[in-house]
């Protein structure tokens, strides 16, 4: 069995896989922290950014508790790193070549232009480019007066390239265990690429997408940002600047789709492609674990929480 645990409100990112994998389970932490045992299976730790400090605590000691009884566990929520902190490394180590700023540290940024985010959450960029520090500023503050703390705003250097059609790309790839599995890509008319464009694309633009996912030529480039993330199972999303790859973030909790609904035979082609590899990868995880029956979910973090009951503010979900 392989148990992905998410917030109660994310469980639809890995329905699809489940629905797939008939040995593969959903479980919120909501859930998980009212309980006193867990059976043995692999367990998938997902949503760090959707946690705060004390669930992070509480998840770290569970994925602890777990290893020793015998699971294979992946994503350590003490090592993993968050957003900003991981871009600000992937800088500081010359895997990427644009830097980021936090908007409560009170240093502007010093090359131009950016865009400001949030942290946490996968809402995309808050503004457009911003070209200077006036700009900046008066960014900041409004997206502060509307109600985003300051503590959860970055600045991020806009970094990416248009194709020679003028689209704009963005890749990405799985890391399932030991395994680098390709993910669809999305296509844009502009940088905020996210959903990408409701339409069909060109034959050539297909094709480029089935190149990028079949030549595998940036596995060996991106390997090392999931090493100096801690981040075991998640999806890299990333862009290709004069030819090399930039690196945007790396989501533990991403939106599976498995469906191979497409018109273009060779979308519909590389659907295939990426679904055959990812279920593939992820039920090499599905293996018997030694130990107990059930894994005891007791540690001196847990007692204390237990004994000042904080569970009540928790909803009892699936």
């Amino acid at each position: 069995m392989i148990v992905f645990l998410t917030r109660s409100h994310t469980r639809y990112t890995h329905e699809a896989v489940a629905a797939a994998l008939p040995f593969v389970k959903i479980m919120s932490y909501e859930r998980v922290f009212h309980m006193r045992s867990l059976p043995p299976a692999t367990y998938v730790f997902t949503d760090f950014d959707r946690l705060g400090f004390y669930e992070l605590e509480l998840a770290a000691d569970l994925y602890r508790l777990l290893r020793l009884g015998g699971c294979r566990v992946l994503n350590d929520p003490a090592r993993a790193l968050g957003r900003y902190t991981l871009l600000h490394r992937l800088h500081a180590e010359g895997i990427n070549p644009f830097r980021a700023w936090r908007a409560d540290e009170g240093v502007l940024p010093d090359r131009y232009p950016v865009f400001l985010r949030t942290i946490a959450a996968h809402r995309g960029a808050l503004t457009g480019l911003l070209e200077n520090e006036g700009e900046v500023r008066e960014a900041i503050d409004e997206a502060v007066d509307v109600g985003h703390p300051i503590g959860d705003l970055m600045l991020v250097e806009y970094c990416t390239e248009a194709s020679q059609d003028g689209m704009f790309w963005k890749h990405s790839l799985y890391r399932i265990g030991s395994t680098l599995v390709p993910a669809s890509s999305v296509l844009d008319e502009t940088w905020q690429v996210k959903f990408g464009l409701k339409r069909l694309a060109t034959q050539e633009q297909l094709r480029y997408e089935e190149l990028v996912i079949q030549s595998r030529q940036y596995d060996a480039a991106l390997l090392p940002a999931f090493d100096l993330a801690g981040i075991d199972y998640g999806r890299i999303d990333f862009a290709v600047v004069d030819g090399r790859p930039v690196i945007y973030e790396i989501n533990t909790n991403p939106d599976v789709k498995l469906s191979l609904k497409a018109v273009s035979p060779i979308r519909k082609q590389t659907l295939r492609h990426v679904r055959k590899a990812y279920l593939e990868a992820l039920g090499a995880l599905d293996r018997p674990c030694p130990g107990a029956a059930r894994i005891r979910v007791d540690s001196p973090r847990f007692a204390d929480a237990r004994s000042r009951n904080p569970f009540k503010r928790f909803m009892r979900t699936p």
